[in-house]
Formats: structure tokens, sequence, C-alpha cells
């Protein structure tokens, strides 16, 4: 340390904490080096007692580190050397007697360097937040770095699956309607690259469609995307869009991100000419059938 001395203000101190103390002790001298000089300073010691009846005594600490009693009184003791802040409690308490315990001495610069901060008798304390936001940090840091990998799986598949991954924010997952918090979690890991493709029985990474069971190399976009079954039933999807009206071809971005447009006028054209030919009757039926299954989706969230 260079010299310098310095002192916890506890009764038990471990090696560890030694050494945490020193590393802290080091870190500060770099980034602050007028630490190592002395500033001005009166010199005064402020203390505590327990004893509402004790009579404040001045004492003081010289620029050469001599403790000095009853400064501003006639009668003036001979000067004590200190080497510590466990010295000038020591003659703090000599000077006030046994009768008086001293509860506490604030750090002295001349000694120390430091000095504690206080409002009135009250010590500056960290509000937790502060520190809960500090131990977030590097968490939260290391979070991004994971996701940010995982979004490159994605890009190294395919950029459309990827610009869409993208922006699927977990907001617009929370906005999915029907979609229970199981689901929400499945289409966040998804997006991640969280879910795992082992197959037991295979000992290894397998499609859950049936026709690609003889194949090896399965990622999260060939299920989602390359795979036959899911090639087939996106085929019967989108052309019904495109006969309906929908004239897009970054179906595989829309499908990725949850965005795809809505209902095309042409089947509200196409089925208003249909229903205009109907009879009366037949249209009333139609009505009271669209009602009961549009109550049957508001039950049960999926509307």
């Amino acid at each position: 340390m260079g010299g310098l001395v310095a002192t916890a203000l506890a009764r038990k101190v471990s090696k560890p904490v030694q050494r945490q103390i020193g590393g802290l002790i080091r870190l500060l001298l770099l980034n602050y080096p007028q630490l190592t000089r002395r500033g001005e300073h009166t010199g005064a010691v402020t203390y505590f007692t327990t004893d509402d009846t004790h009579v404040p005594v001045t004492f003081q600490v010289t620029a050469d580190r001599h403790f000095l009693s009853n400064v501003q009184g006639s009668a003036a003791t001979e000067p004590v050397t200190l080497e510590s802040h466990r010295d000038l409690v020591a003659a703090m308490q000599t000077e006030v007697g046994p009768t008086t315990t001293i509860t506490e001495v604030l750090p002295h610069p001349r000694l120390a360097r430091l000095v504690c901060l206080w409002a009135g008798k009250r010590r500056w304390k960290t509000p937790r937040r502060i520190c809960k936001a500090k131990l977030r940090i590097r968490a939260e840091a290391k979070g991004t770095a994971i996701a940010a990998t995982r979004q490159g799986r994605w890009a190294e598949m395919s950029k459309d699956a990827a610009a869409g991954i993208t922006a699927l924010a977990w907001k617009r997952i929370r906005r999915v309607v029907g979609l229970n918090p199981w689901g929400e979690q499945i289409l966040l890991r998804i997006k991640l690259q969280a879910v795992s493709l082992f197959n037991p029985v295979t000992a290894g990474l397998g499609c859950p469609h049936a026709d690609c069971v003889r194949l090896d190399r399965i990622d999260l976009h060939h299920v989602f995307w390359g795979c036959p079954a899911a090639t087939e039933l996106r085929a019967s999807l989108i052309n019904r869009w495109k006969s309906a009206g929908v004239k897009r071809t970054d179906f595989e971005e829309a499908i990725f991100s949850l965005t795809l447009q809505g209902t095309p006028t042409g089947i509200a054209r196409a089925t208003g000419r249909i229903v205009a030919e109907l009879p009366a009757d037949q249209i009333e039926e139609l009505g009271d059938a669209i009602e009961k299954a549009t109550a049957s989706c508001w039950s049960i969230g999926a509307a």
C-alpha cells in the first residue's frame, strides 16, 4: 500500500475481506490520487457517546498526526502520536474517562484520508434499487449476447426467416389473442433457438414429421419451413390466400414474424355476391350460424 494504513471499522475482518478492501483502496488511489495528499482541515475530531450528560471535549489531530485534547482550554496535555484510527479511538476513550463510553469516532481525514457521508445522525445509504440495477447489468449483457448469437443461427439458415424472427418482438407475442402462457413461451423459445429437437429414440436431432425420420441434420428452419409436411400445409394456406387476392412474395418473412395481413377485400366481395343470391331464410340461418361461431370463439379466447 506504499506506507498507507487502511482501517476497517469492523470487529472481525477475514483474510478474503482484507484482500477485497486492499483491492478497493488501490482502485480508489488509482482513480483519485489526491487522496495521497493531506488536504486542509481544522483537525477537529467528531465523536458520539452514550452519556447524555457528557460535556463535549475538544480534540484535535495535528498535521503531523499528533493527538491533542483540551485545545481551547488552558491546560494542554502532552501530544500523543497516532498511527491509525484505532489509536485515535483509544486516545479518545482515555481522555473522556472510564465513566463515559464512546460509541463511535468518525474517521479523521489526517489518518484515514476518507470521511463517512452523514446527514445529521443518519449515515447515507444507497437504495436497494440502485444495487439491484448494478447487479442486473452483467446478467442483461450476458442475455443480450446469447440472444444475438442465437439470432445469428436463424440468419445462417435463412435470411427471410431471420428477418421475420427479428421483427417478432415479445410485445407482439403477448398480443396474440387466445395464446396462453405456454404458447407464448413456445414462440419465444422458437425465436431464441431454445427448443430442443433431440430424439431420445434415435439419440440424435429429429424432425417430428414421419417423412423426415431418416434425415440426420435437422434444425428449426427445416421443421417449420423445409419439411415436406410443413411445405404441404403452408402451400394449402398460401394458395387460399392468393386466390382471395393477397399479392405478396415475402411469405416466409411474414409467417415467421406473424404479420400476415388481414382478410383480403376480395373475400368480402365474393362472399357478398354469394349471400346476395341466397333466399332470406338461408341468409338468416347463415347469420345465426356466424353469431354462434363468433360466440364460441370468444368463449375460448381465440377470436
